[in-house]
């Protein structure tokens, strides 16, 4: 049978036939553009967790390293924590660009960077203390709640 004639015969129900063609391209393509925003939703998503990651590993290899030079005094250690100290910049970093627009979460980032600062300061300073020959002083700093604080900060604000 000739298609031209069946067009002729039956112009309604093939133009009918052409729209809803036409209407499932239209919805598999808006189908499609909805999954992809989805996808790169969640990919943004899954770059902020490992910010987040991240800053938690930096954060706990300066403290592991900070630690070790202070019961050692071996200046390796503070390779180790110079490698937490980059970590920890690159990670904020990254979250302060994801979080940029999120106005709702600007409070937690705050927070989250006070609470970094004052335990980076922290052990700065006790490594410093080490330094001056006052390792008992340094000790003394790293078991006080001063320094415990914004480290449970940190770990309740990456989880």
């Amino acid at each position: 049978m000739n298609p031209w004639t069946v067009i002729k015969r039956n112009p309604v129900i093939c133009a009918l036939a052409l729209l809803a063609g036409l209407a499932l391209v239209v919805v598999s393509e808006a189908s499609y553009w909805q999954s992809r925003a989805a996808i790169e939703r969640l990919a943004e998503g899954q770059q902020e967790r490992n910010a987040l990651r991240a800053l938690h590993i930096g954060m706990l290899e300066a403290e592991t390293a900070q630690h070790g030079y202070l019961l050692t005094g071996r200046k390796s250690y503070l390779q180790r924590f110079a490698g937490g100290l980059k970590t920890v910049a690159e990670s904020l970093a990254e979250l302060d660009g994801g979080y940029a627009d999120a106005r709702q979460l600007q409070p937690t980032l705050l927070a989250l960077h006070q609470a970094v600062k004052i335990k980076l300061d922290a052990m700065a300073q006790t490594i410093r203390l080490r330094d001056e020959g006052q390792a008992e002083a340094a000790l003394a700093l790293v078991a006080s709640d001063h320094v415990l604080a914004p480290m449970d900060t940190v770990r309740t604000l990456t989880a």
